[in-house]
């Protein structure tokens, strides 16, 4: 009973507005609600973030407060459900794509997978795919048929492109690509979502055409079979645990 108390006086002093700070809001000399409107573009996209926060906070699912209490294997089971219920709303409210990216903006940036998956992996795919690999993959990460990742750091290489190890030699026998990682530090490491959620990812590597070297390209990599979740064989997957400083 003693936490549950200091829980709920905690979660009251963050929602009441610090005196001081109301001042300074009351001294303004520009209508807030004019600001609200020219941020959000329009009186309508007021009109829909409002629509759309009510939608969010109206689910008990979507309230992050007992995250921390949490082990990571129900932090990820969580998740999960959570993904199947924004899925769900998108359908019930009939929300067009604008909506759902300004609904998932919405949701707490706890919730990390989805804005990988939304926001890098069919942005990914949108940018570097062609028209027909677009036309196929993306539908299916948008219904998250799929849960895609992002890789691109390697253990020995973060930002630097130009020095990943990771390869991909053509076979022209098969019109097969062979993916490998022939060094540790060419382990694909710190890809948020492949330990554990991701069933593809965009992968990075150094192509290799009849020894020729055609440098840095990317590649659609299935990770998981999406019926059971097991790794497909050859691919070593691991969780490293959580990041320090992603909620910060």
């Amino acid at each position: 009973r003693r936490f549950d108390k200091v829980g709920r006086e905690a979660h009251t002093m963050a929602t009441v507005v610090n005196p001081d700070l109301q001042v300074e809001r009351g001294n303004s000399t520009f209508s807030v609600n004019d600001m609200h409107r020219f941020i959000w573009q329009s009186l309508q996209g007021v009109d829909r973030k409002e629509k759309l926060t009510k939608i969010i906070e109206s689910e008990p699912l979507f309230d992050l407060k007992s995250l921390p209490n949490l082990s990571r294997q129900e932090v990820f089971k969580h998740f999960w459900k959570i993904l199947i219920r924004f899925r769900e709303l998108q359908e019930e409210h009939n929300l067009t794509d604008e909506e759902v990216v300004l609904a998932r903006s919405l949701l707490s940036e706890n919730i990390f997978f989805i804005y990988l998956h939304d926001f890098v992996f069919i942005g990914a795919l949108n940018g570097l795919a062609s028209d027909e690999q677009i036309a196929y993959w993306v539908p299916l990460a948008k219904n998250y048929s799929i849960i895609g990742c992002y890789a691109q750091t390697e253990l020995g290489h973060g930002s630097n492109v130009r020095g990943l190890e990771t390869t991909a030699v053509y076979h022209k026998e098969t019109q097969e690509f062979e993916l490998n990682t022939p060094t540790p530090t060419a382990s694909k490491w710190w890809v948020g979502g492949l330990g554990i959620m991701a069933t593809h990812c965009i992968l990075f590597a150094r192509l290799s055409i009849d020894d020729n070297d055609y440098g840095i390209n990317a590649f659609i990599l299935p990770v998981r079979d999406v019926e059971t979740h097991r790794p497909f064989p050859g691919i070593y997957v691991g969780d490293i645990g959580a990041k320090q400083g992603l909620s910060a």
